[in-house]
């Protein structure tokens, strides 16, 4: 426990930024600022591919909160997604979260829209080649966990399966080598070692920092 304890309290102190972000770790394309998409009621389905009859919504930044939102063809506010990146996937409305850490399918009736959280096993369809590491792994006493590396990059994303929220936190690293994306939660590790998922503020006791030994 103390040699544990010790080593948390080192990567504290030697903490340095974590290298260059990649773009996205969704293979997805995030929708577009203006585009169009509809949504069939009956079917429950959605598509980026507008015809001329559809009924369909117009992606905008909410200049408000900085989240999207998306306008009906009169111009008037339809629904906000409340998330930060955004796709569409056999028909399914999917989006990304970086304050919750989680994926939501989105569906929309009698104007307005509902987010269902997706399972694991659905997260992991959308990230195949991602390891997920849940926030309910991580030890309660010292706040870390130990993973394996083996011999290629590790791609991880951490799971928010608990009531918390996560803005503001970032990947750093005191002596493993990693790239972090745009997107929080999400990184790939390029060599072992520990690493740290933090605040970017000093607000440690409300908003604990997370540490993975990655062996």
């Amino acid at each position: 426990m103390k040699k544990v304890l010790l080593l948390i309290i080192s990567a504290f102190i030697l903490t340095i930024p974590a290298f260059a972000s990649l773009k996205s770790p969704i293979k997805y394309k995030n929708i577009k600022l203006k585009s169009k998409i509809s949504y069939n009621s009956q079917l429950d389905s959605w598509k980026d591919k507008v015809s001329k009859t559809d009924e369909f919504f117009i992606k905008f930044n909410n200049l408000s909160d900085g989240k999207f939102a998306y306008i009906d063809k009169s111009g008037e506010l339809a629904f906000e997604t409340d998330c930060d990146y955004e796709f569409i996937n056999n028909g399914k409305f999917i989006c990304y979260s970086n304050s919750d850490l989680m994926f939501y399918q989105l569906s929309y009736a009698d104007n307005k829209i509902s987010k269902i959280k997706l399972t694991e096993e659905e997260i992991q369809q959308i990230i195949p080649e991602y390891r997920i590491i849940k926030i309910s792994e991580f030890s309660s006493l010292t706040n870390s966990l130990k993973i394996k590396k083996h011999f290629s990059d590790l791609y991880i994303f951490i799971m928010n399966d608990t009531e918390k929220t996560f803005e503001g936190y970032e990947f750093t690293s005191g002596n493993s080598k990693l790239k972090q994306y745009s997107l929080n939660g999400f990184a790939r590790i390029d060599k072992s070692g520990m690493i740290q998922f933090a605040p970017t503020n000093d607000e440690t006791k409300t908003n604990p920092w997370y540490i993975l030994l990655v062996r």
